[in-house]
């Protein structure tokens, strides 16, 4: 222990002094890697004691390794999930696609990674949806469509005027180029 703090220190020094700019970022990014450090460095004795006591080392590592697979389940399916769907290609970034789940809607994929998938609605509200669940999902992707049909309710007081709400909704579609 003692070691390893001279080591992490020295490292920390030289941070500060002039290899990095020594922010709070900088800072418990240090500390996080001092951590993590240290904790791997107790697992490391404890083994060892472990082993120097006849206790069964491999035994209590596949315990351990369960544990961390049982806390870090959901995350591992979605990076492989994540991983699937950025090498597969069947959807890719600004494409247009109708998700089926009870109600049929259509989303524009704004953002794939790893961990999750940004999806954005016509009226500009943002789903994060993890990939483990996206990977799954049915989806219909509608670049291929040559027409895509867009259905719009509205609620007017009695007082408007219909038919100049009809023209401006038309002048407003017609003026994307996409329309």
């Amino acid at each position: 222990y003692i070691l390893l703090n001279i080591v992490i220190n020295k490292i920390e020094m030289k941070i500060q002094d002039h290899e990095i700019q020594y922010d709070k970022y900088t800072k418990r990014l240090s500390h996080l890697i001092w951590k993590i450090i240290y904790t791997v460095w107790l697992i490391f004795n404890i083994l060892i004691v472990c082993e120097i006591m006849w206790i069964d080392v491999s035994l209590l590592m596949a315990w351990i390794s369960l544990w961390i697979w049982f806390a870090m389940e959901t995350m591992i399916w979605n990076v492989i999930s994540g991983f699937f769907i950025l090498t597969n290609k069947k959807f890719k970034i600004w494409d247009f696609v109708e998700v089926l789940w009870n109600i049929n809607t259509r989303w524009t994929i704004e953002e794939i990674n790893l961990k999750h998938t940004i999806i954005r609605w016509i009226d500009q509200r943002r789903l994060v949806i993890p990939n483990s669940i996206m990977s799954s999902t049915t989806m219909k992707t509608l670049k291929t469509e040559d027409l895509i049909r867009c259905d719009l309710n509205l609620s007017l007081p009695r007082h408007v005027n219909v038919e100049q709400v009809k023209q401006l909704i038309t002048d407003t579609t017609n003026s994307y180029e996409n329309t």
